[in-house]
């Protein structure tokens, strides 16, 4: 997304080495081009007639008064593949009213969050901020499945409620950043992208069944009497909470674009001649070959989210709470709304529905520039200017290949113009570390790429640190 409109470089993993990076860091600082691009996509964001804000509270409030939405459910979500395509030739039609309202009424909400990483944390966060500035009582239900977890980076409002449910699985976080430096970090083949998808699917199951067990956490959901629910993307399993809990009405929240299963799922059209798959390495029109992946990488990921995730939790529900609870499918068909972390202007232009709300940079601001630490500041006034570069809490940095460290080493020592602010966790790069690059376990990005000094961004790409 970011390199279709020219504001990034985009190095894949088997690219990577001391020249490639040096290439890339000369062309975003010299070619003018993408510094423009950059600045004229943030002032349009910034002046966009709707706040996402705004647009988070008043369609909160809209479908908490109004509920289901059924009107804004399209036809197609109960179709089979012969009715969807008109292979039967007979025509279906369905309309699709767009309604925007604003209630005063304060209403009470719960977040659902799967407390897997800061970043995630950190963007349900926001989400609970706005909504309660904006009066409602607002509970962030945080979904925790690792015990040596540490999320205290992130601070939490005190005006905001949390129930912490102990969904621990045997899968700990220590195990699980193992796992995600071997993907993040190398090429995925095809063998490693299916022990990836096994691992991961298995993983959220297992995370819905311990869910399930909590029966304290239950009983209290339902006794809260919420409003509305906000489901996260990452399965259906708090789309049965909700109706478990017999909440009147839910909105699926995701903190990137609308993933490719959801979009399934609730009808969204999905075109793979130029609507690539989430996990495809693409941007822009696609050849013959690049459709023909699409094409078959849409097919793979309905089938397989289908059968190892969307149908397990099915048969858990009905396992564990009634045996003839509803299929999870059937009810995230009637998702009333959907809230994606991203921005019309910056996004792959596809169709869509009414019943979607792009809110990308919601609770972000200008006004939210803090003076940077001493120490860093006297950093950013040395030399022509400052590169931060910082992986995120997904992809930890320390965890990269010793040959990795030793390429952006060796290439942030032939900038010496150059300051470098590194994320880093670790203390394993003091032998090959150059003067002017600097390792800090932690850094307040967003005031650091406010700073005049900041030059340029190094980054794994992820809708926190695009937006």
């Amino acid at each position: 997304m970011a390199e279709r409109h020219r504001f990034a470089i985009n190095i894949r993993k088997g690219d990577l080495s001391a020249d490639t990076v040096a290439e890339a860091l000369q062309r975003l600082l010299t070619d003018k081009s993408y510094s423009q691009n950059v600045k004229r996509l943030s002032e349009m964001v910034k002046k966009k007639p709707v706040s996402p804000d705004h647009l988070l509270v008043a369609w909160a409030e809209f479908v908490a008064e109004f509920k289901t939405l059924e009107n804004l459910v399209p036809a197609g979500t109960k179709l089979n593949f012969i009715q969807y395509h008109s292979l039967d030739m007979f025509s279906l039609s369905f309309y699709i009213l767009s309604l925007c309202f604003c209630s005063a009424y304060s209403f009470k909400m719960v977040i659902f969050v799967m407390d897997l990483s800061n970043s995630q944390l950190l963007y349900n966060v926001r989400v609970a901020e706005a909504l309660a500035g904006a009066g409602h009582d607002v509970t962030l239900a945080l979904i925790a499945p690792q015990a040596d977890r540490d999320s205290s980076a992130v601070k939490i409002p005190e005006n905001i409620r949390v129930y912490r449910v102990n969904a621990t699985i045997q899968f700990s976080r220590k195990e699980m950043e193992e796992k995600q430096a071997q993907f993040a970090f190398k090429e995925t083949s095809g063998w490693r992208l299916a022990q990836r998808i096994s691992i991961q699917t298995s993983t959220i199951v297992d995370i819905c069944r311990a869910t399930l067990r909590q029966k304290e956490f239950l009983n209290w959901l339902e006794r809260e009497r919420f409003d509305l629910a906000y489901a996260h993307i990452f399965d259906v399993c708090t789309v049965g909470l909700v109706h478990v809990a017999k909440i009147p009405s839910w909105i699926w929240l995701s903190s990137g674009s609308v993933v490719d299963y959801v979009a399934y799922v609730v009808g969204i059209p999905t075109i793979p001649s130029y609507v690539p798959p989430w996990m495809m390495e693409q941007a822009g029109e696609m050849n013959f070959y690049q459709r023909t992946k699409s094409l078959i990488g849409h097919g793979l990921i309905k089938f397989f989210w289908r059968r190892l995730i969307a149908n397990p939790e099915t048969a858990l529900f009905r396992e564990m709470i009634s045996a003839d609870f509803p299929d999870l499918l059937d009810l995230a068909a009637k998702c009333p709304l959907i809230m994606a972390n991203t921005n019309d202007f910056y996004e792959i232009p596809r169709p869509t529905l009414a019943k979607v709300v792009n809110i990308g940079g919601v609770g972000m601001t200008t006004r939210d520039v803090k003076p940077l630490p001493k120490k860093i500041e006297e950093i950013m006034q040395k030399g022509d200017g400052v590169v931060l570069f910082s992986f995120g809490s997904v992809a930890a940095a320390h965890q990269m290949p010793k040959e990795w460290k030793v390429i952006f080493m060796e290439t942030f020592k032939k900038l010496q113009n150059l300051q470098f602010l590194v994320r880093y966790e670790k203390d394993d790069l003091n032998d090959i570390l150059p003067k002017n690059v600097h390792l800090f376990q932690w850094l307040p990005q967003s005031d650091i790429l406010q700073h005049p000094k900041t030059k340029a961004f190094i980054t794994h790409g992820g809708y926190n640190s695009v937006q």
